[in-house]
């Protein structure tokens, strides 16, 4: 079973916030807020574009919603897409080659250009 966790970048210094999400409003609609709730016990108020679940571990890199993700292979780039939710990994690791590697390269927040490659990834 895979962790349940979020991220989002701090609305007072843009500083991303690993942890437990929370948001709350009122019924009309003059109150909303967005936090994270981090292990470390400061609850950060974050902005809303910015929140991504954990989705997966692969080699060693935590993989959020919102991921920029490069695979090589032998050290050469086979493809490059972004970490829409579960479903996109879990189709591109049976269509990827096994021994091959990812890594996260970025975010969609911190760098909005596209992946090079014309992989961006299932919605």
């Amino acid at each position: 079973m895979r962790e349940i966790k979020f991220r989002g970048k701090r609305i007072d210094n843009g500083e991303w916030v690993y942890g437990y999400y929370a948001f709350a409003c009122r019924y009309d609609d003059s109150f909303r807020r967005h936090w994270i709730y981090p292990k470390s016990g400061n609850v950060e108020e974050v902005d809303p574009e910015t929140v991504g679940q954990f989705i997966v571990n692969e080699d060693g890199n935590d993989i959020f919603e919102g991921d920029k993700i490069q695979e090589t292979k032998h050290e050469r780039v086979i493809n490059e897409f972004i970490a829409r939710d579960i479903r996109t990994i879990i189709r591109r690791y049976d269509d990827s080659e096994h021994d091959s590697i990812w890594k996260v390269i970025g975010t969609i927040h911190d760098s909005p250009t596209p992946p090079s490659t014309n992989n961006e990834g299932e919605e």
